[in-house]
């Protein structure tokens, strides 16, 4: 929805990211969309995406071995 909805009065939400987990992956999930949030322009693309899984890809993407250093 590209106006948003109302979250608070007068506060508006582009983009709501719900996480569920049986086991240890939200801790991938919760690592990706920390380093989402460090890239303005990837944030844009993921709030205008029309598939929802452009997002689950992003989100769930494993971190490659370069990553962690």
């Amino acid at each position: 929805m590209p106006e948003g909805v109302e979250w608070e009065p007068g506060e508006r939400a582009y983009l709501v990211i719900g996480l569920a987990s049986i086991d240890q992956k939200h801790v991938e999930v919760l690592y990706n969309l920390v380093e989402l949030l460090k890239e303005p322009e990837s944030i844009t693309q993921l709030v205008h995406a029309t598939d929802p899984m452009v997002i689950v890809e992003r989100l769930t993407r494993e971190r490659s071995e370069t990553r962690w250093n």
